[in-house]
């Protein structure tokens, strides 16, 4: 059997055009991120959005606080951090910090799958996260904090069922 991802680069890309962005540091948060993220600076840069990649990693460290580590500038920029999901958010939450630290003006985050178990939803609230998009993906609270955007996948799905159904491939569903 044939497995396709459904990338939703198409559909945030576009939200993030009408925040009327200039200078975009797109955040790889680990090595599994970067061709995504790659996708997003693909994306931003068909709108003219001048955006660039940087790496923010977490090293975990036995009994104390992962170290975080940056490849690439940030300073003076707006920062969009792609993941693929957010469970914990004990790491976006840190590589907010340390891009902030770094001089990033607003940070955004953005992952397809919002788990947040435990107390993931009052981290992201209370961090450096202006505004942190998910997709509705998995089934959330209704009272998320102003900084939680949620956007619908259904558009995606369906479209992805409807050529599958065709016997068409799914990569136009990627164009902007």
């Amino acid at each position: 059997a044939i497995v396709d991802n459904l990338m939703i680069h198409f559909l945030v890309v576009p939200y993030f055009v009408r925040k009327d962005l200039s200078k975009v540091a797109v955040v790889a948060s680990h090595a599994g991120a970067i061709t995504r993220s790659i996708k997003f600076i693909d994306g931003l840069n068909r709108y003219n959005i001048d955006s660039r990649l940087v790496v923010c990693t977490a090293l975990p460290q036995k009994n104390r606080t992962a170290d975080i580590f940056l490849i690439g500038d940030v300073k003076d920029s707006d920062v969009l951090i792609v993941n693929d999901m957010c469970d914990t958010g004990k790491s976006l939450v840190a590589a907010a910090k340390e891009l902030k630290k770094s001089g990033a003006n607003k940070i955004y985050a953005c992952a397809t799958h919002g788990l947040f178990s435990h107390d993931a939803i009052d981290k992201i609230k209370n961090s450096d996260i202006d505004e942190m998009i998910i997709t509705d993906s998995i089934p959330l609270r209704q009272d998320l904090p102003n900084n939680i955007t949620q956007i619908s996948i259904a558009p995606l799905i369906a479209a992805a069922i409807k050529k599958t159904q065709k016997g068409e491939s799914l990569s136009n569903l990627y164009q902007y």
